[in-house]
């Protein structure tokens, strides 16, 4: 009969804990606080966009018209707060091997940090143009046509065929904002436009683009052949519409944000994807990624997984999502703003129970002007 020594073996709790998987935060660099400064003793700060000045014809002795000032004024108010709070007892502090006040506050850091994370992806709501899978037709060909600083009508150059359904109509660019119509389709062609909304500010015609409503499911470029549902054509529509809407191209201002299936494919296009990998030599040398006033230090850049089609790609799992499909986002530094108005993090002696507390305020708001809503373009694709 075997002994049976099992009362005798010793345990031991080891105070090195498992490291914990946090995400990696992308965004808080890839957006300005110009208005946070504004907002540091006021809910609300009024942002003003200067309207446009129109040119006219002239000739010997003819009356000049005087035109009308029309700037706009949008409120950016901060108004979402969020907290944490947790205790830990006296008699736990002295029973514990790990110092648990100061694990359990790298974790409400870490949860604030990822609360920021979510509030600027949530921008992507504001963006200019909203993209989806490409429409069954083809051929169409739109103009719009401006008076008195609106859209009032689009003129149909040429309807297309093979519009099974009315695609979504999108005005990019111009020199104003606001303008909405819809559409309608007959025999395969749009033989209707319809101005929803004529918009503002316009001296200069936008352009129009159509899409869809409808997800796109991505996929990668084999070889030569580019189809209008692989990666490499989106970033190109992107990268086209906001240069229409004379978003700067300055060499590394233009952002995407893509989840890790997009980058995977991005990876397999070794066409057009210059993977973060062949930035080293320079990342190594000059500690930069992007290039000029918008130079960013390769550790204030996480997420980074290289370039394409001028727009500098990073990397996160968290991209907005909704029912079963995803955004995947593309803009500059300018495009959204944020404010945090209170960040604080107190501790503090509970009166009721034998325990020390931490908790932590965080007050803070996005805001997209209707002028920066420009410099977004969202993508609606498939999980």
């Amino acid at each position: 009969m075997a002994n049976n020594l099992a009362a005798f073996n010793s345990e031991a709790w080891s105070e090195r804990l498992v490291t914990k998987l946090d995400q990696i935060n992308v965004m808080l660099p890839l957006v300005n606080r110009n208005w946070e400064g504004d907002l540091r003793q006021n809910k609300t700060v009024w942002v003003r966009t200067a309207g446009n000045i129109s040119m006219g014809s002239y000739s010997r002795g003819a009356t000049i018209s005087y035109q009308d000032l029309t700037p706009t004024k949008e409120s950016f108010t901060v108004s979402d707060g969020e907290y944490f709070a947790f205790e830990v007892d006296d008699l736990d502090k002295a029973q514990s091997d790990v110092n648990a006040m100061d694990v359990y506050m790298k974790r409400a850091v870490v949860a604030m940090n990822n609360t920021v994370e979510a509030k600027l992806l949530s921008a992507y709501s504001s963006a200019g143009v909203a993209l989806g899978a490409p429409t069954a037709g083809t051929g169409a060909s739109l103009t719009a046509v401006i008076s008195g600083g609106a859209v009032t009508s689009v003129t149909i150059n040429s309807g297309g065929s093979g519009y099974t359904t009315a695609p979504v109509i999108q005005f990019v660019g111009g020199t104003g904002n606001g303008a909405t119509a819809t559409c309608t389709v007959s025999g395969g062609a749009i033989n209707t436009v319809t101005i929803t909304a004529g918009g503002n500010n316009y001296t200069v015609a936008p352009y129009v683009v159509l899409t869809t409503a409808s997800a796109l499911t991505l996929t990668t470029s084999t070889g030569t052949t580019v189809t209008n549902t692989d990666i490499y054509p989106q970033f190109v529509q992107a990268r086209s519409i906001l240069s229409k809407a004379n978003v700067p191209a300055t060499t590394g201002s233009r952002w995407a944000i893509v989840d890790p299936d997009t980058t995977g494919l991005l990876l397999q296009d070794t066409e057009h994807f210059v993977r973060a990998g062949e930035l080293g030599d320079k990342v190594v040398q000059y500690g930069l990624v992007g290039g000029e006033e918008v130079a960013r230090t390769a550790a204030e850049a996480p997420g980074f997984v290289g370039m394409v089609a001028g727009f500098a790609v990073y990397e996160t799992p968290h991209v907005p999502r909704s029912g079963g499909n995803k955004y995947l986002l593309f803009g500059d530094n300018e495009a959204i703003s944020y404010a945090a108005q209170i960040t604080e993090i107190e501790a503090l002696r509970l009166q009721t129970t034998f325990a020390n507390a931490v908790r932590g305020l965080l007050l803070h708001d996005v805001f997209v002007a209707a002028e920066n809503s420009k410099r977004l373009v969202s993508l609606l694709c498939t999980q």
